[in-house]
């Protein structure tokens, strides 16, 4: 199994479901964009660095990103392409570390913390309450009751209050874990780490072989510590 491919794969297929259903998907020749107008995501376009023609199509995305639209290079981008980045005003503004693990090979640990599935118009208002206060940016109730049925939403509680999010999104034998985060005042607690106890049982329950997610600096100690490796950078410009 190519983990690159697979994490790439989650990750751009889970942007393409957000914005599906708002007819906000673009695919050309050696790259794609997913946006949903007035909201802050998914709002990604990307290409990938080893398309032969990388350069052409990122002048042509480069007509049809909106001007607060993320743009995502996967891995080390070459000379060629960062040269034809900075010569369109694109500028590094963050990264993240793709990281993945085979979750068999994980010893099974039981969460101790109350994880509970959005299912209610009112769990969706929590969720999007929630991971706004610990990313600093918003998901739409929208978005989140258009794909429902196609992503594993879950609110984490710390003494029946709602205190953290995370998303689980599936492609073939695959599980993205995706927007897992912990409200401020609610850190230090262990909570983070045992949320992803239930991730990776989540996963094991789901016959994955391979659990991928992308890492914040923050949040890629933890990861390391149960056994996560790291693939590759993912380089966002704006």
């Amino acid at each position: 199994m190519d983990v690159i491919h697979e994490n790439i794969q989650n990750l751009t297929s889970l942007w393409r479901c957000a914005a599906s259903p708002f007819n906000g998907v673009v695919e050309g020749e050696g790259y794609g964009l997913a946006r949903i107008p007035d909201t802050e995501w998914p709002n990604k376009a990307w290409i990938e660095d080893s398309y032969p023609l990388a350069s052409r199509a990122l002048t042509e995305i480069r007509t049809q990103m909106d001007p607060d639209m993320t743009f995502v290079v996967f891995g080390k981008p070459s000379a060629a392409l960062s040269a034809n980045l900075e010569q369109m005003d694109l500028r590094l503004k963050s990264q993240l570390t793709a990281m993945s693990i085979e979750p068999r090979k994980v010893p099974i640990r039981v969460s101790n913390v109350v994880i509970r599935e959005v299912k209610t118009p009112e769990d969706i208002k929590w969720w999007s309450r929630v991971f706004a206060s610990a990313f600093g940016y918003s998901i739409v109730e929208a978005v989140l009751a258009s794909t429902l049925k196609k992503v594993n939403y879950f609110l984490i509680e710390d003494g029946g209050i709602p205190v953290g999010t995370l998303a689980l999104y599936q492609t073939g034998g695959v599980t993205g874990v995706h927007s897992m985060g912990i409200s401020p005042k609610a850190r230090g607690r262990g909570l983070a780490t045992q949320v992803m106890y239930h991730a990776l049982e989540s996963a094991r329950s789901y016959r994955s072989s391979l659990v991928t997610l992308q890492a914040s600096e923050m949040g890629r100690g933890l990861y390391e510590k149960l056994g996560f490796r790291q693939d590759f950078i993912l380089n966002n410009y704006n």
